[in-house]
């Protein structure tokens, strides 16, 4: 028979029940608030995640703008520098050619309109408004102007501008108005293209005989190139009075004392140069021919006295270029001959003059007695 429960045993297990009871409370309490806590920082974290993304990845838009801007204004920069220098490139590039171009046209020309307009063409293309005067005396003779005026007569006495460039030989600026340039000029110009007139002397061995005038606003008006143009028709002239000084000693005896530029015309005259249709004259398919066989000329001579450099010197020694370097020449010539002369009446033997200017250091002699002479 077993024993009756003794009170005590039965309290210790009422206090076992309620001390489990209250375990599992306090552990599902705790986990409730630890699920609660979890729930907080996740939904914090997840807040601040997102808050700390938007902030950084402003920083970072803000920071790749700035750096895409930066990169695009020096792009920018870089390209606008390239477009300037090679505008500039270009710019000078095409002086050279006009003023090569002119060179030529003043060597070629044969009567003295030719070398007027030969002179005018170029410098139309430096300033708005240029003219061309022959000096007889005290007097200003319109010879050329672009663009073209009615025929005038300066009296140097009365244009102050122009006779200081005339007496001193240098290149003068001046006021555009009638005190400096005589109420002549003025007049026959018109309305001003610019507030200053520029003033560039052409010599003939030391004495001023013609004056290149140009008008226009400061930034249109090439001063450099207009004095170069002037310095190249003065150095052209001088060299073809010299190739026949009693032609124009003659042509001054008959003519009372004849200016520069007559006395220019009386030696081309003597040298028995053919007349041909001046440059404005040329239709524009043969002033492209033309300016394409100038071309080949340079390249042709060019080649020749860097490929053959030692025969070039020979030739020059033993004045004697076209029998040393006859293969080369004759080569050249013949393909001259075909695309050029046979293709353009008007045509000059410009790889002749090129021979001349650079083989020969302008002596023809040092070509030779054996060479043929000009094709045209």
């Amino acid at each position: 028979m077993e024993p009756a429960p003794t009170f005590t045993g039965a309290l210790q297990g009422v206090l076992d029940e309620a001390r489990g009871q209250a375990l599992d409370q306090l552990t599902a309490a705790l986990q409730l608030y630890i699920a609660r806590i979890e729930e907080q920082l996740r939904s914090g974290w997840e807040e601040n995640l997102s808050h700390l993304l938007d902030q950084r990845f402003q920083e970072l838009s803000l920071r790749l703008t700035g750096e895409a801007q930066s990169a695009m204004e020096e792009r920018l920069r870089m390209e606008v520098e390239r477009v300037r220098a090679e505008e500039r490139k270009t710019a000078g590039r095409r002086i050279t050619e006009i003023l090569n171009i002119a060179a030529r046209r003043l060597r070629q020309a044969a009567r003295q309109e030719e070398w007027s307009t030969a002179i005018i063409d170029a410098a139309g293309n430096f300033a708005p408004r240029a003219a061309l005067f022959s000096v007889h005396g005290e007097k200003l003779r319109l010879d050329r102007s672009a663009p073209a005026l009615d025929q005038i007569e300066v009296d140097l006495t009365e244009a102050p501008a122009l006779a200081q460039a005339v007496r001193e030989g240098e290149p003068v600026v001046a006021v555009r108005n009638a005190r400096e340039i005589s109420s002549v000029l003025a007049d026959a110009l018109g309305s001003p293209a610019g507030p200053r007139v520029f003033v560039f002397p052409v010599e003939n061995t030391g004495r001023c005989v013609a004056l290149l005038f140009a008008e226009g606003p400061q930034d249109t008006v090439d001063v450099n190139a207009l004095e170069a143009l002037a310095s190249i028709g003065s150095l052209v002239w001088q060299a073809r009075v010299r190739q026949a000084p009693s032609a124009v000693s003659s042509a001054a005896a008959a003519g009372g004392g004849a200016n520069g530029l007559i006395a220019i015309q009386a030696a081309t005259q003597a040298a028995s140069a053919p007349a041909r249709p001046s440059w404005a004259e040329l239709p524009p398919d043969e002033q492209d021919l033309h300016l394409k066989a100038q071309r080949f000329a340079r390249v042709q001579v060019a080649e020749i006295r860097l490929f053959k450099s030692q025969a070039v010197k020979e030739g020059r020694a033993t004045r004697a270029l076209y029998s040393t370097l006859r293969d080369d020449i004759e080569r050249g010539r013949e393909s001259y001959r075909r695309q050029f002369v046979g293709a353009c009446p008007s045509m000059v033997d410009y790889l002749h003059l090129e021979m001349v200017r650079t083989l020969a250091n302008d002596n023809e002699e040092l070509l030779g007695p054996d060479y043929p002479g000009p094709l045209a």
